[in-house]
């Protein structure tokens, strides 16, 4: 099937060996470099707002105080309970040591008689011998000292086994009372927390608190901006997250100046048909840049490089890349050629196959010729 076509309703481009580079055009939005969220640690009744929603705040400084009657019946609780175990660990404590004198008092009574004890033997085996004394007075001598030995080995063994069960008490009583002492310190910790302090330098461009107003623990008290600089945050088409990766660079224009900037984060999940992706600025900023402008951006998505190019045209719509229209060496007759296209940006197209340089072809759209084989110049 032939067509014909004037000259004049068509462009026509000659193939070339140029220059390639694979960039995308996006609109990318200036966020601050970080957000700080500040939540409520502990529920609470606002007492105090010291300062105003979007005024700069330093680290430390006091944004708003609430009360909490219960963290407050809490640390009294706590307080009386840490009173009362120590007042019981003194106690037993006391206990234990009067226990273990009283032990060992009895070891050196025992030692002391058992000495005694000994010099009676030898007294009565010398005097035994020589019949001074009756067989019954020296056996009977012996055996109380024998008597006396076992006791007091009884007495050495139960003051270590009793030495050994009071330091385990005592560690397990420290144990308990140090316990005790950090639940205070956690609960006071709460009462502090109640206090709402600025965790960084920034601006507080969000409060959403007023006087008298209940919050919960975790509930959104405001938002804090870090300002010290600044990232673009911009959302990409899916057809591009193989080739979006963090490390590719992007340029900006503005005031017939070039900025560049550098993909620093790249955001896994695909919403609406597109992810997000944050850029930082490497080199320097724009003049008066402020949160929440817009900037149109030239994303790269590679090193540039020599490849065969086609201008963008409407062809690749109707084609869908596959073909187009080549023109014959006297340019009035263009027949059909399936070719291959590889990467393109907004202005070019990347040809593999099918085509050769300083070749012309037809790139406008083929609305009215798509099912031609062959076309007809005038």
């Amino acid at each position: 099937m032939s067509v014909t076509v004037k000259r004049a309703n068509i462009e026509i481009a000659t193939v070339q060996m140029d220059t390639f580079q694979s960039y995308i055009s996006c609109q990318g939005k200036v966020e601050p470099i970080r957000t700080i969220y500040l939540d409520a640690e502990e529920g609470g009744r606002v007492e105090e707002l010291f300062v105003e929603e979007g005024v700069m705040v330093k680290k430390g400084q006091a944004i708003m105080r609430l009360s909490n009657s219960d963290l407050n019946l809490s640390i009294m609780n706590s307080e009386a309970s840490l009173s009362e175990q120590t007042s019981r660990m003194r106690d037993t404590r006391l206990a234990m040591e009067q226990q273990s004198i009283s032990v060992k008092s009895q070891i050196i009574d025992l030692k002391f008689k058992i000495q005694k004890q000994k010099r009676l033997v030898g007294n009565n085996t010398h005097f035994y011998e020589k019949g001074l004394v009756s067989k019954e007075e020296f056996v009977t001598s012996k055996e109380t000292l024998d008597e006396m030995q076992e006791k007091f080995a009884l007495l050495q063994e139960q003051y270590e086994r009793d030495s050994m069960s009071r330091g385990i008490q005592l560690k397990q009583l420290d144990e308990s009372l140090a316990m005790m002492h950090n639940n205070l310190k956690l609960v006071r910790q709460k009462l502090d927390n109640l206090l709402l302090r600025a965790p960084v330098d920034g601006l507080l461009t969000t409060m959403d608190a007023e006087i008298g107003e209940t919050k919960q623990r975790g509930q959104r008290l405001g938002i804090i901006n870090v300002l010290t600089a600044f990232k673009v945050h911009a959302e990409i088409d899916e057809h591009y997250i193989d080739k979006v990766q963090a490390g590719l660079k992007a340029r900006l224009e503005r005031n017939n100046c070039c900025y560049r900037l550098e993909i620093s984060k790249v955001y896994p999940d695909v919403k609406g048909g597109s992810f997000g992706i944050d850029m930082k600025f490497v080199d320097k900023l724009p003049d008066n840049v402020r949160t929440g402008q817009s900037y149109y951006l030239t994303l790269e998505l590679g090193e540039p490089g020599k490849a065969m190019v086609i201008p963008r045209g409407g062809f690749y719509e109707d084609t869908g890349g596959q073909w187009i229209f080549v023109l014959d060496a006297d340019g009035k007759h263009a027949t059909r050629r399936e070719i291959r296209t590889g990467r393109q940006n907004p202005v070019l197209f990347e040809i593999t196959s099918g085509l050769k340089v300083g070749e012309q072809v037809i790139v406008s759209g083929y609305p009215n010729f798509e099912k031609a084989e062959e076309i007809e110049i005038k």
